[in-house]
């Protein structure tokens, strides 16, 4: 295999792979060999009949387009790591020659990483982001372990904001029921707004075993087109109504959910995490600023193939994480916000320059700078992980972390390694 780069301007270039006669030939037996029990001629069993006879039968060229995509698939990544050039596109394949006598040649048109200078990166001039514990968030804090330990208790009583109530409904448009509108034992807090227009405020007032005709209308737009904008009447069965018990925040509650015996010192404890908690969050937003700083300051501009790859990229990892995490598709979630794929991705795509070209920068950074992660660093990953998986540090690294791995890892954190860099070189505004 030969292989031969040639730039067609400073962001785009052109790879050209010759593949010799023998290795073509070799390709195409194999191919011949997965397919030769598909072709069927008169006088022959399927799959014994010979290369030859299907060629006189269906011409030298038939076998031409699978052998050409194994070679492709085998040949294209082996012929990057040759090149003298970051590429940062899917390729557009072009054949240009392919014969079992002069074997094949194709051309892969990809989007490189074009020459460009770096903006100041040493000496970034930035407000650092203040941080404060308040009251407030300590208070809110509080809140929440209170609601975490809180219990739902069932009551006799009309219905309040804040409620949960257990509730049969049966909804009706123009007369006649529809699709999703009908449910038994549905578990609903009031207030939550979770159900259309008024619904929830008519619930309040009514008692367990009352009958409530609930009138409302569906907005405009609304994920389902059909109903958006009827009004539509649910026929509602109460059969529960439960009020959420909180307990006393008090030096009791605190020695029940914590190692503290009083209120006072859990305070103080939160305080001290909260604090931990707004510096990570502090670092993180001046790396940030240190990092647009960079990116106002550097000219570089990328070949629309490599934003395009970038935002495929985008697209497919978002539904990957809806599918896991929401068990929904993309589309479904486009659907469920009321926009199209056109308008995401013109909303995404300043996104996704911004993220190619932060990582294009920070890798130049890291080169230039022969930035690597510490030892330390690495050691601290380790140990990390371990904790995760619940296991002692020096068994984990025996049984999971080889030189290769520990490379691995290095490279895992080069970025914050880099980002680490601009901002212990960064100046601080008062």
């Amino acid at each position: 295999m030969k292989v031969n780069l040639e730039k067609i301007n400073d962001g785009l270039a052109k790879i050209t792979i010759d593949i010799d006669k023998e290795t073509f030939l070799d390709v195409e037996n194999k191919v011949f060999g997965k397919k030769k029990s598909r072709f069927n001629i008169p006088g022959f069993r399927k799959g014994h009949v010979t290369k030859d006879i299907i060629f006189k039968n269906y011409g030298r060229g038939v076998l031409f387009e699978d052998t050409a995509n194994e070679i492709i698939q085998t040949t294209y990544y082996d012929a990057v790591k040759e090149c003298d050039a970051k590429i940062i596109s899917t390729p557009e394949i072009d054949i240009t020659k392919i014969s079992e006598d002069d074997g094949m040649q194709y051309t892969a048109t990809v989007a490189i990483i074009p020459d460009f200078k770096l903006g100041k990166y040493k000496g970034v001039k930035i407000k650092k982001t203040e941080i404060k514990v308040t009251d407030e968030d300590i208070n809110n804090r509080l809140s929440r372990e209170q609601m975490k330990n809180s219990r739902l208790v069932s009551v006799d009583r009309e219905i309040k904001d804040k409620d949960i109530v257990k509730i049969d409904f049966d909804g009706y448009v123009d007369g006649k029921s529809f699709s999703g509108g009908k449910a038994e034992d549905y578990q609903l807090t009031i207030g939550s707004h979770s159900f259309i227009d008024t619904f929830e405020d008519q619930l309040i007032g009514h008692k367990v075993l009352d009958d409530v005709e609930v009138n409302v209308t569906f907005p405009t737009p609304y994920q389902e087109k059909t109903l958006e904008g009827k009004k539509a009447l649910f026929k509602v069965k109460i059969k529960e109504v439960k009020e959420r018990q909180l307990p006393n925040i008090d030096d009791e509650f605190v020695s029940e959910i914590s190692e503290f015996e009083n209120l006072k010192d859990y305070k103080e404890d939160l305080r001290k995490k909260i604090e931990e908690e707004k510096l990570i969050d502090q670092r993180a937003k001046d790396e940030q600023k240190i990092v647009d700083k960079i990116l106002e300051d550097t000219k570089l501009e990328l070949d629309e193939r490599a934003i395009e790859t970038q935002l495929h990229d985008d697209l497919h990892e978002m539904d990957n994480r809806l599918r896991s995490y929401q068990k929904i598709t993309l589309e479904d979630y486009l659907k469920f916000s009321n926009t199209n794929m056109e308008d995401f991705k013109k909303e995404r795509r300043p996104i996704v320059i911004k993220k190619l070209k932060t990582s294009i920068i920070l890798d130049k950074i890291g080169k230039d700078e022969n930035i690597k992660a510490s030892e330390e660093k690495i050691d601290k990953h380790i140990e990390d992980m371990a904790s995760q998986y619940g296991m002692d540090v020096n068994k984990f690294k025996s049984s999971y972390v080889n030189d290769e791995e520990r490379e691995r890892i290095r490279e895992t954190l080069f970025f914050p390694a880099v980002l680490d860099y601009i901002y212990e070189n960064a100046e601080w505004e008062k």
